[in-house]
């Protein structure tokens, strides 16, 4: 184990790959997830980080240029998820686009934001039901963005965005044992 992160008075033990990243040795973007998944680290007052092998991102839709800002500023600084990735339902559907009806000035950055978390290296899964895809969710997990806490298990991560995209770069989240919720693991 590493040296401690501390966050808003709060320490977090970290490895050394964490730490690695966290400092910026695997690359600006990682060391940018690293800094947020540490961040949550310190608001759930956890101890340590656990390692997921799988992620779930939910920030697909197309809300406003703050969260395509967001995407293409990991792919600039060069990040790619680190865990197998999927992707949730966006605000197109490539294959019927006439079903669509979104005004262009929005439709030309929502393909820019889909396009940006492919360039991170997700899969173009585009479904809120990842169960259904090779990359399943264990038994009984819930999908993101229902809960404020993560919930996760050593196999899959649901953390509310943007700590997902986070994690599906660094492949770590906050230990379950910090959640507030009894039982939300």
């Amino acid at each position: 184990m590493s040296p401690e992160a501390s966050t808003a008075g709060r320490s977090c033990i970290l490895t050394d790959e964490e730490t690695a990243m966290l400092d910026g040795r695997r690359g600006p973007g990682t060391a940018m997830a690293m800094r947020m998944v540490v961040a949550l680290a310190g608001v759930l007052d956890a101890d340590r980080l656990i390692p997921v092998h799988n992620a779930h991102i939910d920030s697909c839709l197309y809300h406003g240029q703050a969260g395509l800002d967001f995407a293409q500023k990991l792919v600039v600084l060069g990040a790619r998820v680190s865990v197998p990735t999927t992707l949730n339902v966006s605000s197109l559907d490539l294959m019927h686009p006439g079903l669509v009806r979104l005004p262009s000035e929005e439709a030309v950055p929502a393909k820019a934001l889909m396009d940006a978390y492919r360039a991170l290296g997700a899969r173009a899964t585009w479904t809120c039901a990842p169960y259904q895809t090779l990359e399943r969710p264990a038994l009984g997990r819930t999908s993101p963005g229902q809960n404020l806490t993560p919930l996760c298990s050593p196999t899959r991560c649901w953390a509310p965005e943007p700590n997902a995209t986070a994690t599906s770069l660094t492949s770590a989240l906050p230990s379950p044992d910090a959640c507030p919720t009894p039982g939300c693991i």
